[in-house]
């Protein structure tokens, strides 16, 4: 209706807004959600593309009861941190609600498959999660309470297995210039040993007949010309290398 000031943001946070800090209920209520979720969408088949939530809605066919092995969480509710082992169960005649356990009940889904809204009742208390995407290792990208963030749920295969894998390893690009997209490299303006300034044009990545001008990230010396023009190129291929950056005692950045 309008009823938003324009001094909203001043007058709500007038210390700035840092981000959402969840509370232990809040983030086992995004656990529980997001735990039905994932439950109902493998057990739910797909028709033409189109993603159908909870079957036909009312009744006991979309209430579930999550409970959570609190020997197992982490955390202390801190969204970056708090992991949990939750346990979905239909929630019908003979599956009665036990101390500490949280009833979800599905109401609609709202949107397309990709960013969409879902309505809960958690022990009857309304709830919104908006389901922004899921990635191709599993994990779910959702906002509630008004924190976004990745919701990785496993089946308990899945729990079992991951806790044998390694954890990837993290690759350090900070002195790498990398292919934004697939394409082909039309072009190099700078050669091995030449200084660049931030901002300067180092090589034209050509995609579809698009060309797209692949500038420096920072200042610095090109060490090392990985691909020659016409090399044809993946996303995140690297294209050129930068001297590493020391810092020496009085702090000051040599390249």
């Amino acid at each position: 209706q309008g009823d938003t000031p324009t001094s909203f943001l001043e007058t709500h946070y007038p210390d700035g807004f840092t981000g959402v800090q969840l509370s232990p209920q809040e983030a086992h209520e995004i656990a529980a959600c997001a735990s039905v979720f994932a439950f109902v969408q493998e057990r739910v088949p797909l028709r033409e593309g189109v993603v159908r939530l909870g079957g036909m809605f009312g009744g006991d066919e979309n209430s579930y009861r999550v409970s959570f092995d609190e020997e197992e969480s982490t955390g202390g509710g801190e969204s970056p941190s708090f992991s949990c082992v939750a346990r979905v169960e239909g929630f019908g005649e003979n599956s009665a609600t036990t101390t500490g356990a949280t009833t979800v009940q599905v109401v609609e889904q709202l949107g397309p498959p990709q960013d969409y809204l879902v309505r809960f009742l958690v022990n009857g208390k309304p709830r919104v999660m908006q389901v922004l995407s899921q990635s191709v290792t599993g994990e779910w990208y959702m906002e509630m309470h008004g924190a976004n963030l990745p919701v990785l749920v496993q089946s308990p295969r899945e729990f079992e297995l991951s806790r044998h894998m390694l954890p990837p390893k993290k690759i350090d690009t900070s002195d790498m210039v990398l292919s934004p997209m697939p394409g082909v490299l039309i072009g190099l303006a700078v050669m091995e040993g030449d200084h660049v300034e931030i901002g300067q044009e180092l090589c034209i990545v050509e995609a579809m007949k698009m060309q797209n001008i692949i500038r420096a990230p920072r200042a610095g010396i090109i060490a090392k010309c990985r691909v020659e023009p016409g090399a044809s190129l993946m996303a995140d291929d690297v294209i050129l290398d930068y001297e590493p950056v020391t810092i020496t005692e009085d702090g000051e950045n040599n390249t």
